[in-house]
């Protein structure tokens, strides 16, 4: 059962990098002109992802570091985040559920 959900979540996490990607695309232009620098980016994520291991929660950091930076206007931090979390919150949870031993109902 847990290879199932394993294999579910790779699934749809390979969907939506799909779309994501066809989405990158198609608005390349827009994103040229975000004003977040790209240097910094990869960084600031890794030492958000690495906090939020410890359950320091990744929306509040990156909340007050997109607006204190701003990378991101208010009204676009949402879906900013939400679109941001999707693929490290994936590998987080596929790493988690095969190193841990964790029956069916607590996954």
């Amino acid at each position: 059962m847990i290879e199932l959900l394993l294999i579910l979540i790779f699934l749809i996490n390979f969907s939506f990098l799909c779309t994501l990607i066809r989405d990158l695309q198609a608005h390349r232009n827009q994103i040229l002109l975000e004003p977040a620098t790209t240097w910094l980016l990869p960084f600031s994520s890794f030492i958000i992802f690495f906090l939020s291991t410890f359950g320091i929660f990744d929306f509040a950091i990156s909340t007050a570091l997109y607006a204190k930076l701003k990378w991101v206007p208010i009204k676009k931090i949402p879906g900013t985040l939400n679109t941001r979390c999707v693929i490290p919150l994936a590998v987080m949870a596929l790493s988690y559920i095969s190193a841990i031993k964790v029956d069916f109902k607590t996954s």
